[in-house]
């Protein structure tokens, strides 16, 4: 329990990381849009999105999963980790006896 509440914590903690960013990108003009996932690996520069998209690609239904692929990485990161903290921290809440 312990495990899903830290988490939560901490995905609600980058979600006000994200918030802080967006408030950011606002002020600077930079308005294209929310920060979404495929944003934060660009950032971080992981090797690991392209070796998955290109393993998409190569499947037998590529348009099926590369839809659902492009989805999931436009998600906006804010509403992301914002879903993943509050659903973390009901599910592992204490029960009432």
């Amino acid at each position: 329990m312990i495990i899903g509440r830290l988490f939560g914590y901490v995905c609600l903690m980058c979600m006000m990381i994200t918030l802080g960013a967006e408030g950011l990108r606002l002020l600077e003009g930079n308005e294209d849009g929310f920060i979404s996932i495929i944003d934060v690996f660009n950032i971080f520069e992981f090797n690991d999105v392209k070796s998955v998209n290109n393993g998409i690609e190569t499947t037998r239904i590529p348009k099926l999963w590369q839809s659902a692929a492009d989805y999931i990485v436009n998600f906006p990161e804010l509403l992301a980790f914002f879903i993943a903290g509050i659903l973390s921290l009901f599910i592992s809440r204490d029960k009432m006896r």
